[in-house]
């Protein structure tokens, strides 16, 4: 629905509300989920970047799931902080 039809048919209060698309997180299946945990909190492993989180969920699980999704996963669930060290560039 465009947004002619929706200010006919629901007035401009409609089209001025704020929304959120949300978490997505729908595709992070329970047995991703454990193995993202064990990575995350693996002191001898652990993920270097973001991005190396990224290529390992493909590599390990061949899904492909977006840098900020996987970013805002491994935050809000593991409370994770990676830093990027010197020289390192994301991998």
């Amino acid at each position: 629905m465009n947004w002619i039809n929706i200010y006919l048919e629901q007035g401009i209060d409609e089209l001025l509300e704020i929304r959120n698309g949300g978490k997505r997180y729908s595709h992070v299946s329970a047995e991703l989920h454990d193995a993202l945990k064990e990575k995350a909190h693996n002191s001898e492993d652990p993920f270097m970047s973001y991005i190396a989180a990224v290529q390992w969920v493909e590599e390990n699980y061949g899904q492909t799931i977006k840098y900020t999704t996987l970013r805002s996963y491994l935050i809000d669930n593991f409370n994770t902080k990676i830093k990027r060290r010197a020289g390192h560039r994301g991998l």
